[in-house]
Formats: C-alpha cells, structure tokens, sequence
C-alpha cells in the first residue's frame, strides 16, 4: 500500500531497457497494490513514466484519489505501465483519478498509452470511474492517446463510469485503442 505521498521530478536513465529503466518512481509485481491519495508530477522513465506494474500472477491494482501530472514514458506509459504476462486474472481499478499531460515521446513505435498502456495476454477487468483525462499525448498520435489495452490471447471487459475526456483535436485517431 501507498498511501499520502508526492512522487516529484523523479528520472530513470534509458539507455537500454532492462529492469533499472522501468517506472520512474516504482516497480511494483504483487497480488494486490493498493495506492491512494499520491500526487506524481515530472517523473521520466523507458516505460510507465511513474509507475510500472509486472505481473506473472493474479493481480488486482486499486488506485483512488490521485494525480499524475506531467510525467513521460518513452515508449509505453506515459505515467502508468503494466504488464500482465500469465494467464491469470488481471484487475485494474481507477477511481477519482486526475491523468493530465502524461506523454510518450517515442514517435516511431507503434505502441501507445500518454496515460495507460497496458499488455496482457490474460483474461482482465478495467473499472474506470469519476476520473479526468486531458492533454495525455503520444507524439505520433496512432494509437490510444489516453489508453491503450494490447491484449494478444483473451478477453476482458472494460467500464467506464462518469469520465471525463477532454482536449481533443482533430489529429487523434482512438483516444482509447483496445487491440
């Protein structure tokens, strides 16, 4: 459990991926990750520009009351990145959440997320409520400006309730991109 911190100008250097490079304030592989009232501001990293999220179990992430703000990710993630890669159940839980200019400036992948990307070959849940995304970019704009879900094997089901999306232009294709 995280609970009442302020993550802040945090930097991971990138040059090659590997374990050092991921999440820019925390790697996290539990069962259940509990994060409540955090507040993350300019924080850098290869992937998941604040946090990154490995699960080779069943794994639930709850997160409420929190603010990621101006954090980048390279080439997935811009401020959250998971990765759920056995097949087993993944949970993800997002309540009153403000995601506000998040970015990802790798303009030749074709991978996505300014937000969320998340990559599962698992059977997922997603319950999205009362949160507020705007300005979350990737530099090519291709795939899921705020979220991007690549799922290669299974199904899950996603819920949205009482969002709010905002500042789109003309240049997006799918803010929101389940692959």
């Amino acid at each position: 459990t995280i609970e009442n911190t302020t993550f802040l100008n945090n930097y991971i250097s990138i040059e090659k991926v590997n374990i050092s490079t991921l999440g820019g304030c925390f790697m996290a592989s539990a069962q259940y990750i509990i994060i409540n009232n955090i507040t993350t501001k300019n924080n850098f990293a290869k992937r998941g520009g604040c946090i990154y999220i490995d699960k080779s179990i069943n794994c639930t992430l709850n997160i409420k009351n929190s603010i990621f703000e101006d954090n980048i990710g390279i080439d997935r993630g811009g401020a959250i990145y998971i990765n759920s890669n056995i097949y087993n159940l993944f949970v993800l839980q997002l309540e009153n959440i403000i995601f506000n200019n998040n970015n990802l400036l790798d303009e030749n992948q074709q991978i996505a997320g300014g937000a969320i990307s998340i990559f599962t070959n698992t059977e997922f849940l997603i319950e999205i409520n009362n949160s507020f995304f705007k300005s979350n970019n990737k530099k090519n704009e291709i795939l899921g400006k705020y979220i991007f879900i690549d799922n290669t094997f299974t199904f899950g089901n996603i819920y949205f309730y009482n969002n709010y999306f905002f500042n789109n232009n003309n240049n997006e294709r799918l803010l929101i991109n389940v692959k």
